[in-house]
């Protein structure tokens, strides 16, 4: 199949006729992979709090494993030293006590994970542990193909928490990593899932940490040439007070286009039933420096059912690691808390699945014929197919207009009115749309014309 052109992003999108954006849902399986060490059986010492657990999640083709970095509490008294019978009445107090690190778990195929004894960082007389790192929180962690130096092959950002400075740190492996370096330049405050990867379109290596303004949580964006000096944070998004702040956004690229899974945290109205909490949403961008939410307030992986004590165990909080690739599907884990952000809560990695060409639709307005207009980039000289559900009733028809202005109807081409295609199911939710004309024979600008009704919209293929 061709490339791929989501309706989502403007760009792909020039006008539009009693449609709806909406962001499509991905599918949990509702199943726990880790559970928070400190309760699990086995009892893990060093696993005293996941919180927010910034999972980074990726295959690692070398040692042919799933890997996963993450930050924890390896001490916290207040979690220690109260049960969780007493949690349910109890309320959490942050201690000077804590200390944070990043750990690292491993899957053979994504289903059985394990955290390995490292031998890396003693913890209480013992190195038998998946600690890869003490004194240090919020960690992006990816591996870089492009860099030819081996000992830098693994790359981290981490908010060094001894200095409260920004740090980088760079292994051969993965598992034993180089002393911390402080970042030379700007110093963002950074307390959150620090999101660094190579960007192949801007040809440089990018982060998304955070800055604080207005007593509001800002998430921003850093570049830099060589890992070690970084540009000054530039805002990228701010949300809607303190009942809307961004709190981390993990960034992936398909197609051309920045994605964002965006943890929005709700610190504000006090009575508000989602006050607390932390809701898992998808942003878009063109260039990774101007961010939009596809659907406002709806959750890309809804969090569960319930309150702490009698609830889900992902109902209060979300945060997510970018997808991996299963086939055609995106499999993204995430921690899912089981209540509110600053309570007590305990946290266990769980995983959701979607169709990687199924972020977002448009969706046609009940008894009205709906229409989405976009540019022509390229003549599909193999054919124009599309992706869409079709429910009950449901008429899909394209047409290729020779010009288009906001004020004028589509001036059709001849043999590609929407009444000379026909549509053949060629896969689920796929399918080729057949002209009369010859669509291999059309020369200059010109633009599509989706008609429909009673059918949901994801993009088309060219």
């Amino acid at each position: 199949m061709k490339k791929f052109n989501p309706f989502l992003f403007l760009p792909n999108v020039r006008f539009t006729e009693n449609t709806k954006l909406k962001v499509c849902r991905a599918k949990k399986d509702n199943k726990i992979y880790l559970e928070e060490g400190y309760t699990a059986t086995p009892h893990i010492e060093w696993e005293q709090r996941v919180d927010n657990g910034y999972p980074n999640v990726f295959y690692d083709s070398e040692y042919m494993e799933y890997r996963m970095y993450y930050s924890v509490f390896i001490r916290d008294d207040s979690h220690r030293e109260t049960s969780l019978e007493d949690r349910k009445t109890s309320t959490y107090r942050e201690t000077g006590t804590r200390e944070s690190a990043i750990l690292f778990a491993r899957s053979k195929d994504g289903e059985v994970w394990e955290r390995p004894k490292l031998g890396v960082c003693n913890y209480g007389g013992s190195t038998d542990n998946n600690i890869v790192m003490r004194k240090v929180h919020g960690a992006g962690v990816f591996r870089d193909e492009r860099e030819p130096d081996k000992e830098k092959r693994y790359k981290m950002i981490i908010h060094n928490d001894e200095n409260h400075h920004m740090a980088v740190s760079f292994s051969p492996d993965g598992i034993h990593w180089k002393e911390p370096c402080d970042w030379i330049g700007c110093d963002p405050f950074g307390d959150t899932h620090n999101y660094a990867w190579f960007d192949e379109v801007a040809g440089k290596y990018r982060v998304i940490t955070r800055i604080w303004t207005d007593n509001q949580r800002i998430p921003a964006l850093c570049e830099s040439e060589d890992f070690i000096h970084w540009s000054e944070p530039r805002e990228v998004y701010r949300g809607d007070g303190l009942d809307d702040q961004l709190y981390s956004m993990p960034v992936f690229i398909k197609d051309g286009i920045y994605y964002g899974l965006g943890s929005f945290f709700h610190g504000g109205d006090r009575t508000a039933s989602d006050f607390d909490c932390v809701d898992l949403e998808l942003l878009v961008s063109g260039d990774c420096k101007n961010w939009n939410r596809i659907e406002r307030k709806a959750p890309f992986i809804e969090r569960g059912r319930g309150t702490y004590g009698d609830g889900e165990a992902d109902c209060g909080c979300i945060y997510a690691s970018v997808p991996t690739e299963c086939g055609e599907e995106y499999r993204i884990y995430y921690y899912g808390g089981n209540g509110q952000h600053t309570n007590f809560r305990e946290t266990s990695l769980m995983s959701a699945s979607i169709h990687r060409d199924e972020l977002a639709m448009y969706t046609s307005e009940i008894g009205k014929t709906s229409r989405i207009i976009t540019p022509m980039r390229d003549v599909p000289k193999d054919g124009l197919y599309i992706r869409a559900k079709l429910y009950e009733g449901a008429s899909v028809r394209v047409g290729i207009s020779e010009f288009f202005t906001i004020h004028r109807q589509p001036q059709f081409a001849d043999g590609f009115s929407p009444e000379d295609c026909s549509l053949e199911r060629v896969a689920e939710n796929v399918y080729k749309v057949v002209f009369k004309g010859d669509i291999g024979a059309l020369e200059g600008k010109k633009c599509f014309v989706f008609e429909f009704s009673e059918a949901e919209m994801f993009g088309y293929y060219e």
